[in-house]
């Protein structure tokens, strides 16, 4: 934190370094950030056992008859995965980690952009090695140790936590969570975070979900960009919307009004999580949602 906090100081002035600089070594590290784990020491002493057992064995078979020995397993630690594995999904981990590191840089009176920048280094190494329940895991930590926490975000931080939403299959409720959150405070909702709504909406029934996010995006930008369009599950609905879309340089509020109206799309909450019958291969998972949502929605107030 130190070392990140005196790049920070140095970097105000001219170029600022982002946490997608040095990515790859903060996963590095974090992969083997060292942490005493019970489970792990039952394991070690699991196999610490069945090796000895294993060996004994050889050892018999080697005493009635050399050419027979017994096949032993060795050890085949994949180079990418640390030995610990992914120690910071380890939830009370993950909460120590936070909570040490935050409160350090508090103390220390660090830069802002400091745990800023510490933030969305745990935030990729979540998403990239995690889901989206990890991130929820980590802002609940970040709650606990600083009321202000979401101050300390920025656009990279919520690019992340979209970019985890829509990969996945169960954050339908917690896409709405946050897009309310935006509205509630003014905050700009970016194509970005729109195009990781639009796919957290497209597991299991997609037409409500996609169509509510679809005319908000409109409303907010006045047209669909290949990248959304590129996004939407095949139907004359969809295609009928991006031809009506592809006819004009850019959508007033009363086209997009009345062709909503006219063609009987959702733009309405109320039956955004309604799942019927589908054949979205995507399966969508609704009990992992709804435990992430209850917790998001104290987080968010």
């Amino acid at each position: 934190m130190t070392l990140i906090d005196d790049a920070v100081s140095r970097s105000t002035k001219g170029e600022v370094i982002r946490y997608n600089d040095i990515t790859q070594a903060i996963n590095v590290k974090l992969m083997n950030y060292n942490v005493h784990d019970r489970n792990i020491e039952r394991y070690n002493r699991g196999i610490q056992h069945r090796f000895e057992y294993y060996r004994s064995k050889v050892q018999e078979s080697e005493e009635t008859d050399p050419n027979n020995l017994l096949m032993v397993k060795k050890s085949n630690k994949n180079i990418y995965t640390a030995e610990q594995g992914v120690v910071l999904l380890n939830m009370s981990t993950l909460d120590e980690f936070v909570n040490l590191h935050m409160k350090y840089a508090l103390d220390s009176k660090f830069h802002k952009y400091t745990r800023t920048f510490f933030i969305n280094c745990l935030f990729a190494h979540l998403m990239t090695f995690g889901n989206f329940t990890a991130l929820v895991n980590a802002m609940n930590g970040l709650s606990r140790v600083s009321r202000d926490w979401k101050g300390d975000l920025d656009y990279d931080s919520f690019k992340i936590i979209f970019t985890a939403m829509g990969n996945s299959e169960s954050s339908k409720r917690c896409a709405y969570e946050f897009f309310t959150y935006f509205k509630r405070h003014s905050k700009k909702i970016s194509r970005g975070y729109y195009i990781g709504m639009i796919k957290a909406a497209s597991y299991g029934y997609v037409d409500y979900g996609v169509q509510f996010y679809i005319y908000h995006y409109l409303k907010d930008f006045g047209n669909l960009p290949e990248s959304i369009i590129r996004l939407l599950p095949k139907s004359e609905t969809m295609e009928q919307l991006v031809e009506f879309c592809s006819s004009r340089n850019k959508l007033t509020p009363e086209e997009i009004e009345n062709y909503w109206a006219t063609n009987n799309l959702n733009n309405s909450p109320d039956k955004l999580f309604r799942e019927e019958e589908n054949t979205n291969p995507q399966r969508y998972i609704p009990r992992y949602d709804e435990r992430d949502v209850e917790l998001l929605q104290k987080l968010l107030t």
